[in-house]
């Protein structure tokens, strides 16, 4: 009986983080970590932060060991899913908050310089609903500086 419990809740998590991902990609249009090489690389950093041998993800994520070794392997061309990414992270969030909140802080590159700060605390204070517009202008002007920056180099 406790396994059929503990199969049961694999699954409504599996279920849950399928809807999550439907959900997300729905409202944006991309999934969390959408690009194939990036699928891969996240899986691996979650997993060095879980700090759960192969054998231990694999029960966890209710896959095989050999399938998860495959996504794991840099050779293999496996990747894996974006609901399997994102049943992991939902697992970690559930289990062991502390190794995603790791997970997350060696994924984003730190801001090493004062003004580069500056510009992410102006950031995160853009109302999210303003977001999408302000960044569309930005890149804008980043395209514009790089462009007249090669264009005095030529001349200069």
């Amino acid at each position: 009986m406790k396994l059929l419990h503990f199969v049961n809740e694999k699954r409504l998590t599996f279920f849950a983080a399928a809807r999550s991902l439907r959900v997300e990609t729905m409202k944006t249009g991309i999934p969390n970590g959408a690009d194939g090489a990036d699928l891969k690389q996240e899986f691996r950093l979650l997993l060095r932060a879980s700090g759960w041998s192969q054998a231990e993800a694999a029960r966890q994520l209710a896959m095989t060991p050999s399938a998860l070794s495959q996504i794991v392997r840099r050779n293999s061309p496996v990747r894996p899913s974006p609901v399997t990414l994102r049943l992991f992270q939902l697992l970690l969030w559930r289990e062991k908050p502390e190794a995603l909140r790791e997970a997350a802080r060696r994924k984003a590159p730190p801001a090493s310089e004062p003004w580069e700060q500056e510009m992410l605390r102006a950031l995160r204070a853009i109302p999210p609903a303003a977001r999408p517009a302000i960044l569309r202008h930005l890149r804008v002007l980043i395209a514009a500086a790089k462009k007249s920056g090669r264009a005095g180099a030529r001349t200069g």
